[in-house]
């Protein structure tokens, strides 16, 4: 059972959206709308047996015991009060129960249905924020914050307040709570107040030891006792209301679909109302023509070469391939294709067609006329995850050219922390659900997005980075995935046997050390050795007890063997699943060789991922992450060239810094870690230590993300106190980058976006947060991300000009070299040994001129027959 302080959550969602929301008659919707989302999300993720949303009234009981109680609240906002009776007809809409009684409150209501339905056959979840409700919490009732994704049970409370669920009542008596007006013991904090309990038993027992507490405080407790029992009486939930509901009267009833319509249209929440399938208007089906090329019709130059010519008239068109039971989507090297369907316009009407693609069906003339329009770049094309597409066809002796426009770059250039499936950019942008059993809908509503997302990114000029960096990309991403890179089978089939013996013998090192076997892969496991058996200091709990995560036991490292032992043992295991034993599987049976996958619309600040294998986390400076890389090997005759950026993202810092330390340093070619270590510590740089070096080293790299004195202090291995002097004295000597960082945040907060050198944006909503952790996490994007997305930028503008010089007719092209891989901020060629030098100046050379920053880009290269070689 849910049990939903409703208004709780309308308070929350009013102020979570900080814009001014209104439909079309003026009337303000921002807490309805954000209420709605709660609405589904409960639905979805919660999916409750029993649900009862419960208001206030205007007065309970505590108004009289104390006239002051939630007097100092200021009044409602009058846009919010507008908004506020729609809620309950709005829930009930959902098919969810209302419950309100006169003089009573939400809390007390609620506390009545917990006691009386909670048991051995029902928990109930009472899902607020308010603290209060933690004093009901029991085996059967816990606490959700539901926007936090935060559950408390027992355990929670206590980690929490310092109390167990049955001293909580004692606990807001003593600390008062001023977001009621509860009066308190002036001076006494949850934690004080959690202290005194602990010593005392409860609240009668620290009213009654004022003179044990003594001091000021004691004298405080012994003067507000009379207050401190009026606050217990003003804190303590009632769970004896005489409410008459029935446990079945709070089941889940079906939705009352006219009403949610009804409702949501005139809000304008058009988007929802798709996602609830309303009603909303259907794109494409009632406007297009459809054509269905069925395998019956007579082939050869006919029906194909009529399409061919067609498409060709109309200059643009949208494809999808169609894959296995007339599906769409059929996308990479190793898909099946069985049909296109193509859309686009002519004579000022919407068309559409589905092409089988089965053998003998499409051979002859018209395969071949319709071929020479995939492969023609005059002809532009439009498409969703075109990368794919081009794979697939590529596998299929086909070829595309004239990449104008894909969908998911367009969005994610528009909205890169958003989703960019489909079927969300379908819903989000054209108000329409996707329709898996309507032929070849995929094409057509990518036409529609593409015309949709076009207008728009050129509207917000944001064509730089759509047009001129991310389209582009997306045929040379598809070239390197198609290239592939060779992988040693045997070579890794034998670390697999080396490193399946050091996991054995490092699993039998752990149980010696623990005393006794057991699952060293099990948290609760491990756990109950170190903190229960062991009684190892400074763990740290969650909900569902203690954390083994590896900060855990790198923090309680010194005090035993066994967490050290236990990293070395999760970090060989991982290796060799994740790699060893993976990638052999991941060679592809034709080619012999492993093709990842670059995903180019994940990270919202710019960065390519890869996957299918992931190539880009295999470690670097552990020997065994070196011994994998020396399993991908070149071509006979070829070696690898690695052309690797140094330093970009400090460049970029001193870059936006201008003047000062960092560029002077960096246009003297000086050892940067070394100038700063000598600038913090005030050393000459001749002398600064190895120590000093890497601690300015740290921070360096840990300014561009946001990093404090904690995370500097675990780092180095140093205290907080140690690590906090560091990162003034950096302050100190270079107030430049302060400026940075001051600046970044102030053009953020005016744009309600950062943005990069060349262009890319990332909203940042949260400055103005009223939650100190949120616009703490949003200051930290605002400062990165012209750093971290400048950096993004430069390697996919070095990956298109490199890609340009390797092409047919560029200045590389007849040296035979392949670009495979791009890894954070290095390029990987495949070279015929004998021309390795003249290409790895030339990329040098040719990523070094990408950008015109304050200091040089410099890049380092390296020549090997294996990966590990040529980086190192």
């Amino acid at each position: 059972m849910l049990l939903v302080d409703a208004p709780n959550h309308a308070f929350r969602a009013y102020h979570a959206i900080q814009n001014d929301m209104r439909a079309p008659d003026g009337f303000p919707t921002r807490c309805l709308y954000g209420f709605t989302r709660m609405l589904l999300a409960l639905a979805r993720d919660q999916k409750p047996d029993y649900v009862a949303f419960v208001f206030d009234a205007r007065t309970s009981f505590r108004n009289e015991l104390y006239p002051a109680y939630k007097g100092q609240r200021p009044d409602m906002p009058e846009d919010l009060r507008a908004q506020w009776p729609e809620l309950a007809p709005l829930i009930e809409a959902f098919g969810y129960t209302v419950l309100r009684r006169d003089h009573t409150e939400a809390d007390d209501i609620i506390g009545t249905l917990a006691t009386r339905f909670a048991g051995e056959d029902l928990d109930v979840a009472i899902v607020s924020s308010d603290k209060d409700f933690c004093q009901l919490v029991n085996g059967h009732v816990t606490v959700l914050d539901l926007m936090k994704g935060v559950e408390l049970d027992r355990a929670g409370v206590v980690e929490r307040w310092g109390v167990p669920p049955e001293r909580v009542i004692d606990l807001l008596a003593l600390m008062g709570d001023s977001s009621d007006n509860v009066p308190g013991v002036p001076g006494v904090g949850e934690k004080k107040a959690a202290g005194f309990l602990a010593r005392f038993g409860d609240l009668d027992g620290v009213l009654a030891n004022a003179a044990a507490i003594g001091g000021k405080t004691g004298e405080a407790v012994a003067a507000h006792v009379e207050t401190v029992r009026l606050a217990r009486q003003l804190v303590t939930i009632d769970t004896h209301v005489p409410i008459e509901v029935r446990l079945e009267d709070l089941a889940p009833r079906p939705r009352d679909t006219d009403a949610l319509r009804t409702r949501l249209h005139r809000y304008n929440f058009r988007s929802l109302s798709a996602e609830l399938g309303l009603g909303a208007p259907q794109v494409a089906t009632p406007h297009m023509t459809w054509t269905r090329v069925d395998s019956d019709v007579a082939w050869g130059p006919g029906p194909l070469a009529d399409l061919a010519a067609r498409l060709r008239a109309a200059g643009r068109f949208a494809l999808d391939p169609v894959g296995p039971g007339n599906t769409g989507g059929a996308t990479g090297l190793r898909g099946r294709l069985d049909g296109l369907a193509f859309a686009w316009e002519e004579e000022g009407r919407p068309r559409a067609v589905r092409v089988p693609w089965e053998g003998a069906a499409v051979s002859g003339e018209g395969h071949d006329a319709l071929a020479a329009v995939l492969a023609d770049p005059a002809v532009a094309k439009a498409g969703y995850d075109l990368k794919e597409t081009l794979k697939l066809l590529h596998a299929h002796g086909l070829s595309l050219e004239g990449v104008a426009d894909d969908p998911l770059l367009a969005d994610y250039v528009l909205q890169p922390e958003s989703r960019h499936y489909l079927d969300d950019l379908s819903k989000r942008h054209l108000e329409h659900a996707l329709d898996a059993a309507v032929p070849g809908e995929r094409a057509v509503v990518a036409w529609r997005l593409a015309a949709e997302l076009r207008e728009r990114v050129a509207r917000e000029g944001l064509d730089p980075v759509y047009r001129d960096l991310e389209l582009p990309l997306l045929p040379v991403l598809a070239r390197m995935e198609i290239a592939g890179i060779g992988v040693d089978v045997d070579g890794l089939r034998a670390l697999g046997v080396e490193f399946d013996r050091r996991i054995t013998e490092v699993a039998a090192t752990i149980h010696a050390a623990a005393g006794r076997t057991f699952n060293i892969g099990s948290t609760q496991q491990l756990a109950a050795i170190l903190f229960d058996e062991l009684k190892l200091q400074n763990g740290k709990k969650t909900k569902t007890g203690w954390s083994t995560d590896a900060e855990t036991l790198e923090n309680i490292g010194d005090q035993h063997p066994l967490p050290g032992l236990v990293l070395q043992w999760r970090e060989l295991s991982k290796l060799r699943s994740t790699y060893v034993e993976a990638l052999p599987l991941a060679v592809h049976p034709s080619t012999g060789r492993i093709h990842t996958t670059f995903r180019q619309a994940v990270a919202a600040t710019g960065r390519l991922s890869s996957q299918d294998p992931n190539l880009q986390n295999i470690p670097v400076r552990t020997e065994e992450g070196r011994r994998i890389r020396r399993c991908f090997v070149a071509r006979p005759g070829h070696v690898f060239v690695s052309c690797d950026y140094s330093q970009v993202e400090l460049r970029l810092l001193a870059h936006y810094a201008g003047h000062g330390p960092l560029v002077e340093s960096f246009l003297a070619g000086e050892d940067i870690h070394r100038r700063t270590a000598g600038e913090i510590f005030g050393v000459m740089p001749a002398l600064v230590t190895a120590e000093q070096r890497r601690a300015a080293k740290a921070i360096n790299f840990g300014i561009i993300y946001g990093m404090g004195a904690w995370r500097l202090a675990n780092e180095l291995g140093i205290p907080r106190g140690e690590a906090a002097r560091y990162i003034e004295g950096y302050f100190a000597r270079y107030p430049q980058v302060r400026e940075v960082m001051d600046g970044a945040c102030a053009r953020a907060r005016e744009k309600g976006y950062a943005e990069t050198l060349f262009g890319r944006r990332r909203p940042v909503p949260e400055l103005d947060a009223r939650n100190p952790a949120d616009r703490a996490a949003a200051e930290r994007i605002a400062i990165n991300t012209p750093i971290q997305g400048s950096a993004a930028d430069i390697i996919k503008r070095a990956m298109l000009v490199v890609d340009g010089d390797l092409r047919p007719g560029g200045a590389l092209a007849h040296l035979g070299a392949t670009l495979l891989l791009q890894v954070h901020d290095e390029l990987l060629l495949e070279v015929p040994e004998a021309h390795a030098e003249t290409v790895a100046h030339a990329v040098g050379a040719r990523m070094a001129g990408v950008a015109a920053l304050r200091v040089p880009l410099v890049v380092d290269h390296g020549i090997g027959r294996t990966w590990e070689d040529a980086h190192g």
